[in-house]
């Protein structure tokens, strides 16, 4: 029971307990009685009147711990002309000024920090004491591909994606490079803050593929350059003194002949073999500027099936070009190129079934959009080499150069393609996606 209540009772019950000894004592005296009655009244009015009194202070102290559990900076207290009771009104009020003059304060620099982490091009994300996440900034949003109702107050393993399996292993302090699939690269770092004496984690993400392609480019670029420019003048030359040395064949004893210029042909076909080799890098170097033209997608597949049929068909792979619900599948794109780039997809799919197997290929449509997968029902893509996709000449063949996918992302950039190379949903093959511009 609240003390304001006890004391309204308490004098009740008092001037109860006069008034009926009045009556009991002075009711024959009705000139006393009726004094009596009159003094009772005043000092029940005076009772009441210093119980408010008394109890103002504890009724504006009530208030102003409202308003802070409110957080109601914005109310004042009006003075009631006691000396006493207004130094305390006075004090209350100040104290208000002071709290609404901090929370302006703290508003501003939540808001200039808001913007900053807005506005930085550098993916963080803050977590709470219980891990959750509780600040986004839109690059992150952007990097992860999600919106941002779908992702604050959660953690990190309610978050899918490949990036996200990736960045769940970052320990704290050790900054990671990892994929996400697509060619994309990010320097990612875990790391802690002291937050009222509790730790706090935040994740940045910070995306290096632009600074890592320019550099590989330029690396492997002149790398190429290089090894063309010698090995085509090497193997012109020694092609010529070979080619000459097959003329003195006639001079040579009919038993040892054969294995002479069988011996001198097979060097010639291996230096031939690594001028085509070369040539294929240079390619990727001198990779020309893409001729667009309209392109129809599904007609492109159609001829490229034909062609592999007979290896497809050697390796009982059965190659599924889905029918769609559009007429044309027309992409504005460079045939030759968007070509080289789906005979790559599908050579790897082979590769990664080997025999027995199958691919589909199928489409969708998104805003402006045009989506094509094309997933296999091979090894799929084990998670030590994922990080390593599209880098220039990494290779998991043993036979292999390391050429096929880094064309085919030079290719796609040059398009501004958006693609991703992934395991399927069924965790059975890899998939890879395309989407084009409509």
């Amino acid at each position: 029971m609240r003390l304001q209540i006890k004391l309204y009772c308490l004098t009740a019950a008092l001037h109860i307990f006069l008034l009926g000894g009045a009556v009991l004592t002075l009711r024959e005296n009705t000139v006393i009685f009726l004094i009596t009655e009159l003094l009772l009244v005043l000092s029940l009015i005076s009772f009441l009147v210093l119980i408010k009194k008394i109890l103002s202070p504890f009724e504006i102290l009530h208030t102003f711990n409202k308003l802070l559990t409110d957080k109601e900076y914005n109310s004042r207290f009006r003075l009631v002309g006691s000396h006493d009771l207004d130094e305390a009104i006075r004090f209350f009020n100040q104290a208000l000024n002071r709290l609404q003059e901090e929370k302006h304060d703290v508003d501003d620099r939540r808001l200039l920090l808001h913007q900053l982490l807005n506005k930085i091009p550098v993916g963080i994300v803050i977590f709470d004491f219980d891990d959750n996440i509780s600040q986004i900034n839109n690059k992150a949003l952007e990097i992860l591909n999600i919106e941002k109702d779908r992702i604050e107050k959660k953690t990190l393993s309610d978050i899918s994606g490949v990036l996200m399996v990736k960045i769940r292993s970052l320990q704290v302090g050790q900054p990671e490079i990892v994929s996400d699939g697509t060619g994309k690269r990010f320097r990612c770092l875990l790391g802690q803050f002291d937050d009222r004496s509790f730790q706090r984690k935040f994740i940045v993400i910070e995306e290096i593929s632009n600074t890592l392609d320019i550099s590989e480019k330029n690396t492997y670029e002149k790398l190429i350059r290089l090894m063309s420019h010698e090995v085509n003048n090497t193997m012109a030359a020694t092609n010529s003194t070979l080619s000459s040395c097959l003329d003195f064949a006639p001079q040579i004893e009919v038993g040892l002949r054969d294995a002479y210029e069988k011996s001198l042909r097979a060097v010639i076909e291996r230096t031939d073999n690594l001028k085509v080799f070369m040539h294929e890098y240079a390619q990727i170097v001198r990779l020309p500027t893409p001729i667009i033209e309209r392109c129809d997608l599904f007609a492109l597949l159609g001829s490229l099936k034909a062609i592999l049929e007979s290896e497809l068909h050697a390796k009982n792979i059965l190659l599924e070009l889905q029918p769609c619900n559009f007429e044309k599948l027309e992409v504005s794109v460079d045939r030759t190129q968007i070509e080289r780039v789906f005979l790559n997809i599908l050579r790897n799919a082979i590769e990664s079934i080997g025999k027995n197997g199958e691919i589909r290929i199928s489409f969708s449509a998104k805003p402006e959009k045009l989506v094509v997968k094309v997933a296999d029902s091979g090894s799929g893509i084990s998670s030590d080499i994922e990080t390593q996709l599209f880098t220039p000449f990494f290779t998991t063949k043993p036979n292999g150069q390391g050429m096929g996918l880094m064309l085919i992302r030079e290719i796609l950039n040059a398009h501004k393609i958006e693609f991703r190379l992934k395991n399927a949903e069924n965790k059975k093959g890899a998939e890879f996606e395309l989407r084009f511009n409509i």
